[in-house]
């Protein structure tokens, strides 16, 4: 029978096992005690160990220096499971379930009941730990992982690039990882979920060989806890051996191409001899000589900067190695300098190559913090170095507002050749107008184009488009008012 229970406390010892149950749960207890150790009915704790189920958490609330993104890498747990369990905030965890174990971090949870054990949504898709599971805090010394195999968890297949490694050690950075484990990440709009395969260690070169989980499990209880963990450095080599294509491209690719711009013919021809004369052939003849080895494209909103850099990029079929500025911004890179570093180093490697960096003036702003100054500081060190090399490899960077840039990525020897892709004149509304028709069937005149051209001032590519687009659901929708 379960003991009486502290005035004001959620939780009751029971005399009889020593296990610690929820006030709620003693009547359950007491026609179950003592509780299953592989299926139990009700949570418990016993010897410093939370069993229970696992539950999705909400980020909602959630403290000023903990981001989203953070809250993957928890485990959520009431302060009394916290402190019975003498598991502190911040401290690893292990979780164990029949589909394997995962190491989080532990944080408060005030918003469940007493015995809750919660994880994000996207861990629990990701992670496939569910149902029941025991949690007990995990202070263990890991060795460390020199190089970690991965497999993509997908039918598509994925084009191994340098972004996508850098992604992979700033990501999982200081984590505890082992064999089976399932990992997740974010990659241009699609979550990519990867199993570890291999691990090998740092001094020692042990590795230890995946194995079919099912085996590995079928006679152990929730208890026993074959894994080896290693802890992840960001020097830790990530390496995935399925699920690549036989010949991975760095090679840009894009729907949109020359002969669908209009409007910037001279400005494709001015961008053109900068990539023959710098990137290409040409460039051979060039050595020695201080040439232009980054521009800037800037122009408001909707202009068409990416346009015409995607069409130029893709005409040409150089490596391609993009600065991903929004996770950047987003913090979501723990180590950007590294990450600006490795980018760079691989782009020299691969050539000819470009370094894409689209919004710049956001990445580096004239008016810095701390975080930005680290970053700018690299990114003018990366420039100068490869004004110093012979490798064919260009900057290309775009902005909305030069004049927001730092003033210190403009001179001489580093980003300095701008150009501006004007806000178009009517002529060059008419342009653009006229690829953009051509694809569409219509009635239009070229009287009816040079009256729209002339009446849409201060119209952008992408206001016209949008006319366009407009003009398409309009039509539609008056078909089908007709057609009945």
């Amino acid at each position: 029978m379960s003991g009486t229970p502290k005035k004001g406390s959620h939780f009751v010892s029971c005399d009889k096992c020593s296990s610690i149950i929820a006030r709620k749960d003693t009547a359950i207890h007491d026609n179950q005690c003592p509780p299953s150790k592989t299926d139990w009915s009700h949570s418990y704790i016993k010897e410093e160990v939370l069993h229970s189920t696992i539950e999705p958490y909400s980020c909602q609330d959630l403290p000023k220096n903990i981001t989203e993104r953070n809250t993957h890498d928890m485990v959520f747990l009431s302060l009394s499971a916290l402190q019975i369990c003498q598991i502190a905030i911040g401290d690893r965890v292990l979780i164990s379930s029949k589909n394997g174990a995962i190491v989080r971090v532990a944080w408060p949870l005030t918003d469940k009941t007493i015995t809750s054990v919660c994880l994000t949504r996207r861990t629990i898709e990701t992670t496939k730990i569910e149902g029941a599971v025991e949690v007990k805090k995990f202070a263990v010394a890991l060795p460390e992982a020199k190089e970690i195999e991965v497999e993509l968890v997908a039918k598509h297949k994925l084009q191994m690039s340098s972004q996508l490694q850098v992604l992979m050690r700033c990501q999982y950075e200081k984590k505890a990882v082992c064999v089976g484990n399932r990992l997740s990440l974010p990659f241009y709009g699609k979550n990519l979920v990867f199993k570890v395969t291999k691990i090998t260690e740092e001094k020692e070169e042990n590795t230890r060989e995946s194995q079919d989980l099912e085996d590995v499990f079928e006679n152990l209880s929730l208890q026993e806890n074959p894994e080896v963990f290693y802890e992840t450095l960001y020097s830790t080599k990530w390496v995935i051996v399925k699920g690549l294509e036989d010949k991975p491209s760095r090679k840009f690719q894009s729907d949109i191409n020359l002969a669908k711009i209009g409007g910037y013919h001279e400005l494709i021809d001015q961008l053109k001899d900068i990539m023959n004369n710098h990137l290409l052939q040409k460039a051979t003849s060039l050595k020695g000589l201080q040439t232009t080895k980054a521009i800037l494209l800037h122009g408001v909103e909707g202009v068409g900067k990416s346009s015409i850099t995607s069409a130029i990029l893709s005409e040409y079929g150089v490596n391609v190695f993009s600065i991903n500025t929004t996770n950047i911004i987003s913090r979501f890179i723990e180590k950007p300098e590294a990450y600006i570093q490795d980018i760079f180093a691989d782009a020299k490697k691969e050539t000819p190559s470009i370094i894409l960096i689209e919004e710049i003036d956001s990445l580096c702003p004239k008016k810095s913090r701390d975080y930005d100054k680290n970053i700018l500081g690299t990114l003018i060190k990366e420039l100068n170095d490869l004004q110093k090399s012979d490798a064919p490899t260009l900057v290309w960077s775009t902005a909305t507002n030069p004049n927001l840039m730092h003033p210190l990525l403009r001179r001489r020897g580093r980003i300095d050749r701008e150009f501006e892709v004007p806000t178009p004149t009517p002529q060059m509304r008419r342009e653009i107008l006229n690829k953009l028709t051509s694809e569409l069937p219509h009635a239009l005149t070229t009287e009816d184009i040079d009256q729209i051209a002339f009446v849409t001032h201060g119209f952008v590519a992408a206001d016209l488009k949008g006319l366009c687009s407009q003009a398409v659901t309009s039509a539609m929708k008056r078909h089908g008012e007709e057609g009945h």
